[in-house]
């Protein structure tokens, strides 16, 4: 995204929080090293409490600038302000100044809000109340951040043959390739090919989420099987997909309707299993509740679904 160096600024545990609650924390750490300058370096201005412009990046040309710019508000990284002879910036979810705040309400019409920590309510039993008539009204469990992995003898000796359509990192002997499936808009790939041959499959789908269940595992096949079509322009000895490993994904269920306070929160049941609960931000610029768990799965993906209904129960309203 970024093509000249910038101060190497690293994030403080506040901006990777903020990160996090907005689900952009993963996606940071896919972006390339000045892709992350960038944003760091924009995230320091907002944790001063000012939006920032193209005029705090002298070392770019206007040209330069406003197409880093762009490619960081089409990644959903940032947001526009307001304009006053010059368009104001924000890494989403930073609060500012209350100057700054001011101009960006009278600029949009948005009430204001605030980052509240579930601990730092005033009401825990209104929030309570709140928290369950989100969850009840939710969308069927679905999984997002799915980890997958195989293994396809001599496929890393191939590709140092081959670097067409993957990329080499020097760094760990690594192949990378975001391949495009023409799948549907917010959802995409990433394959990593180590020097084992370990194949580690990637999805980047945390605002179109999977059905997890008979319907979902038909779309996530299908995409499986355009991957494993992929695979054989390389390689003749590619595993049936339902001898891939699942190692892991979000399991997560979003409320319907949208909420207004933004937060974030870990939540235990009397079962001792803990969740994540936070304000998930969506592209129209809502917020919804994600109930979450990561769960290690590290079964053949055959498997999986014979585990369906305690995975699921673990999500039931308690």
């Amino acid at each position: 995204m970024v093509r000249c160096k910038l101060p190497d600024v690293g994030l403080n545990k506040k901006a990777r929080k903020i990160l996090e609650i907005n689900g952009l924390l993963q996606q940071h750490y896919d972006l390339t090293e000045g892709g992350r300058r960038f944003i760091n370096y924009a995230i320091k201005i907002n944790q001063r409490g000012d939006s920032f412009t193209k005029l705090d990046f002298p070392q770019f040309t206007k040209g330069s600038i406003d197409q880093i710019v762009f490619e960081a508000r089409k990644a959903g990284f940032v947001e526009t302000l307001y304009v006053h002879k010059n368009a104001y910036y924000r890494v989403i979810g930073f609060p500012l100044d209350s100057f700054e705040e001011e101009l960006t309400r009278k600029a949009t019409g948005v009430k204001p809000t605030s980052y509240t920590p579930f601990a730092e309510y005033e009401n825990q039993e209104k929030l309570q109340l709140l928290l369950e008539s989100h969850l009840k009204d939710s969308d069927e469990l679905s999984i997002h951040n799915i980890r997958i992995n195989t293994t396809v003898p001599n496929l890393h000796q191939t590709l140092l043959h081959d670097k067409d359509r993957f990329a080499y990192h020097k760094s760990n002997k690594s192949f990378v390739c975001k391949h495009e499936f023409n799948w549907e808009k917010n959802i995409s790939v990433k394959l990593i090919v180590t020097s084992t041959d370990l194949v580690q499959i990637i999805f980047h789908n945390t605002l179109k989420p999977i059905i997890f269940g008979e319907r979902g595992w038909v779309e996530l096949s299908s995409k499986l099987g355009q991957i494993q079509f992929f695979l054989k322009d390389f390689s003749d000895d590619v595993l049936p997909i339902g001898d891939w490993i699942f190692k892991r994904a979000d399991f997560g269920r979003d409320s319907k309707k949208p909420i207004y306070i933004p937060f974030y929160a870990t939540y235990e049941t009397l079962q001792g299993t803990v969740f994540k609960i936070y304000a998930k931000l969506w592209n129209d610029k809502t917020r919804k509740l994600r109930f979450e768990k990561v769960l290690e799965i590290n079964k053949p993906i055959k498997n999986v679904m014979k585990d369906y209904d305690d995975i699921k129960s673990q999500f039931e309203s308690k």
